[in-house]
C-alpha cells in the first residue's frame, strides 16, 4: 500500500515539473469524441483511445453509504475509459460503429483494518454508432458529434447481500460548441426489466432522464458542470470539476459532487463528495 501511495505522489509530482507553453493550450480545441474515433493516430496502442475522462484522486465524503459498517470516509476514486472503433465509415465518411468500457471505483485505501477493500466498483460497456458533423446552429453553435447506442451498467455483485445493482438503457447524446464553450446532451431511455430481475425499480426516480453537461476552456483552465434531475420527484445530482493542465497528457483536477446517484449502490443515497487528484485528459 505504501507503494502505490508513493507511486501516486511521484507521478503527481513528475507532472507538477513537466514544462509546456501557454501557446500549446490555446491552440487546442475542444475535439469531439467521434472526430478522436475516426482518426488513425499509428501510436494508439491496439486501436483504443480514451473515451470520458480518465481520472485519480483522493476524496473525502459524507459517508452517506448504503452500508457504513467499518467503512471510513476518506476513498480514492478513480474512473477509466477506453473506446475501440470496430468499423469506421460504417455509414458513410464520417460514422464509426464503436465500443466503449467505463469503470469507476471507490477503493478505501486507508481502511487498512478491513484489508483496504474496494466498497463499490461501476462497469459501463457501451456499443454504439457516432457520426462527427459540423452542424451550423442558431446564436453561433456549432454540433460536433452525435452519438447513439446501447448502455449496460452494473456493480458486479450478486443479490445474496440486496447490493447488486444494474440497468440497460438506449441512449443518444450529442455535443455542440462556441468558442470556449461546450454543452453536451444525453437523453436515454431504460430498457424495463421484470420485477423478479430489478435490483433497482426506482432508479429513474434518482437519476432521471438524461445527463446534461456544460464545459468551459480558458488557456489551460477547464471546468464542467454535469448534472441530471427528475423534476417530479425533485431529486437529482451535480458534479463540478476544473482541470489545469500541467503538460500534454496530465491535468490537475478536483471534483465535488453533490445530490443522488454517484454510484449504482447509493443511487438514493444523498452524497456529498470532494476531491483532488490529476486526470489523463480533458473533461470532455
Amino acid at each position: 500500500m505504501k507503494f502505490i501511495t508513493v507511486s501516486i505522489s511521484a507521478l503527481f509530482l513528475t507532472a507538477l515539473c513537466a514544462n509546456a507553453t501557454e501557446q500549446e493550450y490555446n491552440l487546442l480545441p475542444y475535439q469531439g469524441r467521434i472526430t478522436n474515433l475516426l482518426s488513425r493516430a499509428p501510436d494508439n496502442f491496439i486501436g483504443l483511445m480514451a473515451y470520458e475522462q480518465n481520472y485519480l484522486m483522493e476524496t473525502v465524503s459524507n459517508r452517506n453509504y448504503n452500508d457504513t459498517t467499518n467503512m471510513k470516509r476518506d476513498e480514492v476514486k478513480f474512473q477509466i475509459s477506453l473506446a475501440l472503433p470496430i468499423w469506421r465509415e460504417i455509414f458513410g465518411k464520417n460514422s464509426v460503429l464503436a465500443g466503449s468500457y467505463t469503470q469507476r471505483s471507490w477503493f478505501q485505501m486507508t481502511n487498512f483494518e478491513q484489508s483496504s477493500p474496494f466498497r463499490e466498483t461501476n462497469y459501463n460497456p457501451r456499443l454504439f454508432l457516432g457520426w462527427a458533423t459540423q452542424y451550423n446552429l442558431p446564436f453561433g453553435w456549432t454540433v460536433q458529434d452525435l452519438e447513439t447506442g446501447y448502455d449496460h451498467e452494473s456493480n458486479g455483485r450478486d443479490n445474496s447481500n440486496n447490493k447488486s445493482r444494474s440497468w440497460n438503457r438506449l441512449y443518444a447524446r450529442t455535443s455542440a460548441i462556441k468558442g470556449n464553450w461546450i454543452v453536451e446532451f444525453k437523453p436515454w431511455w431504460r430498457i424495463p426489466e421484470s420485477k423478479k430481475d430489478d435490483d433497482n425499480p426506482d432508479i429513474k426516480k434518482y437519476r432521471g432522464y438524461f445527463d446534461l453537461s456544460i464545459g468551459y476552456r480558458e488557456n489551460r483552465h477547464q471546468v464542467k458542470v454535469k448534472g441530471h434531475y427528475h423534476p417530479r420527484h425533485n431529486k437529482g445530482g451535480v458534479e463540478v470539476s476544473y482541470s489545469y493542465a500541467l503538460n500534454k497528457h496530465i491535468s490537475f483536477y478536483t471534483q465535488y459532487y453533490g445530490g443522488y446517484g454517484e454510484s449504482l449502490l447509493d443511487y438514493n443515497r444523498n452524497t456529498r463528495r470532494i476531491g483532488l487528484g490529476i486526470s489523463l485528459n480533458n473533461v470532455f
